[in-house]
């Protein structure tokens, strides 16, 4: 997933513009404006960290696709970057080398159920979710598969149709036109062949998602210069841009996988891509 392009579409999504972003994390603008692009690398750690909070989405999700650590906690904290979140706690708690060793073996000396039994008789709660599901939003009759659509437009046009049939009173020209609009600010194509454009209706109280899946690839003119072959629809209101922030976060995470993206692309009918996204958001998160 390209770094960059994601960050340049959350920071516009959330209305921060690339002089204020760069002014609050503490780098210039310039230099920001090089990171999305691609130009140069993701800046260092803390910085990244910065931006989480500045977005208001968890820093582990951006962080999961910079780590650098061996293939085994690289592969882990790229699925459960909730990780970050627990080891950032632990630094700030002020956890020794000791406190953590003996926390790992009382994780290595217990069965998984019991372990999560344990955590939540010790915070007497459900444990939190940190973003949107993407499952909580689905249902077969938001999964579409689509062929021979060839276009950008004729996409926005297509998916606009099906996504207004649960928004009684909005025009699918009216959604296809915030789609375009939207795209004036950033490409929502993000790379890797996946594709999050999204729109906001002030009149809308709550957010719907729509999710095309086009096994001939769609041109869209994206950061990578790949078709797009998932393409992932939200539209919402006004009120809604935290919620939005969260999904599009979420998405960006999970398609970061390259067997989540496969997995998706090879499913037949709606019901199976549902069904493997749920099974696949377990395992990843």
């Amino acid at each position: 997933m390209h770094f960059g392009q994601t960050l340049r579409v959350l920071r516009t999504t959330a209305g921060i513009s690339l002089r204020s972003m760069a002014r609050t994390v503490g780098i210039s603008a310039t230099y920001l404006s090089h990171i999305e692009t691609g130009k140069l690398a993701p800046p260092a750690e803390e910085k990244i960290r910065r931006i989480g909070q500045v977005l208001g989405v968890p820093d582990g999700y951006l962080m999961s696709m910079t780590t650098r650590l061996d293939s085994v906690t690289t592969e882990y904290m790229a699925r459960t970057p909730e990780a970050v979140e627990f080891l950032h706690a632990a630094a700030t708690t002020g956890l020794s080398g000791a406190d953590l060793l003996q926390l790992a073996s009382v994780i290595q000396g217990q069965p998984l159920a019991r372990l999560r039994e344990l955590l939540r008789a010790a915070v007497d709660e459900e444990p939190p979710h940190t973003a949107p599901r993407l499952y909580d939003y689905l249902d077969e009759q938001h999964v579409c598969f689509l062929s021979r659509v060839g276009t950008q437009s004729r996409l926005f046009d297509v998916v606009a149709e099906r996504i207004v049939a649960d928004l009684p009173g909005v025009p699918a020209a009216t959604v296809a036109a915030r789609l375009h609009a939207r795209e004036s600010d950033a490409c929502t194509g993000i790379g890797c062949g996946v594709a999050v454009p999204h729109a906001t209706l002030p009149e809308l109280k709550c957010t719907a998602m729509l999710l095309a899946i086009l096994p001939d690839g769609v041109d869209y003119h994206a950061i990578d210069g790949e078709p797009v072959t998932l393409c992932f629809v939200f539209v919402g209101g006004s009120s809604d841009n935290r919620e939005h922030l969260g999904l599009l976060a979420r998405t960006a995470r999970l398609c970061s996988h390259d067997e989540f993206r496969a997995g998706i692309l090879k499913t037949r009918t709606p019901a199976a891509a549902l069904a493997y996204i749920r099974e696949t958001s377990g395992r990843i998160g």
